[in-house]
């Protein structure tokens, strides 16, 4: 029998997720929260990032963190791996996701806080598509947000079908400690004249700079003439 991976995603508006962690750990692995807790606490395998609010325009208040639980059960070659883990932004946002509070990183674990991130989110950079319903088909393209002065235009020079295009923005500006996560998303959305055909092209970024190891900042393009959304959601 050989290794396998068990990964738990906890959720970050939890109460108490690193005990929750510890418990779901314990349910799937057959042992005690106190042994899974003395086997974390021996193998230090309890890490966190956290990118905490330092001045206007620096640390943008991600955090993220993830416990690993080794466990050989009778019969396998090597241990199975245990794995819990979560991430959030303690912001308030204008239109985006509820703010998730940094979690209590010394009860009842004591972490090893880390210089850089432990995961990375996002999409695809690069294109999709898919069918749709009926026949029709839907294509959707991600455009890089690092070139800040041209992904507009390479956004509009992508659109393929004359229907349209509509060009929408949502920008969550940093106004404070604790307000404003400083994302910003841009989309066009073009289609064929018989609606058999949909192109969808994406790009967004963070105007905050990482006070502690995280991806650079990328300011908002200059969004003249498009169409400004005030909910994330409509955006996806």
């Amino acid at each position: 029998m050989s290794s396998k991976t068990f990964p738990y995603p906890i959720s970050k508006f939890s109460k108490d997720p690193i005990n929750d962690a510890l418990k779901r750990i314990a349910a799937g692995s057959g042992q005690t929260v106190a042994a899974v807790t003395e086997a974390v606490v021996a193998a230090g395998s309890a890490l966190a990032w956290s990118d905490p609010y330092q001045a206007l325009g620096l640390g943008t208040q991600d955090w993220q963190w993830q416990i690993q639980f080794d466990f050989q059960p009778p019969g396998a070659d090597e241990p199975n791996m245990y794995i819990a883990f979560s991430s959030g932004n303690s912001a308030y946002s204008a239109g985006g996701a509820l703010p998730a509070p940094v979690p209590n990183f010394t009860t009842p674990l004591v972490f090893t806080m880390m210089g850089a991130p432990l995961f990375l989110g996002g999409g695809s950079p690069g294109p999709s598509s898919g069918a749709g319903v009926g026949g029709a088909s839907l294509r959707r393209v991600r455009v890089s947000s690092q070139q800040v002065a041209t992904v507009l235009t390479d956004m509009e020079d992508i659109v393929i079908f004359g229907t349209g295009p509509v060009f929408r923005y949502w920008y969550d500006p940093q106004l404070g400690p604790g307000n404003g996560t400083g994302c910003w998303q841009a989309e066009v959305d073009a289609w064929a004249s018989n609606y058999v055909a949909m192109i969808i092209i994406e790009s967004s970024g963070c105007s905050i700079a990482s006070g502690n190891g995280g991806p650079p900042a990328t300011p908002p393009p200059s969004f003249t003439g498009w169409t400004q959304m005030h909910n994330r959601w409509a955006m996806v």
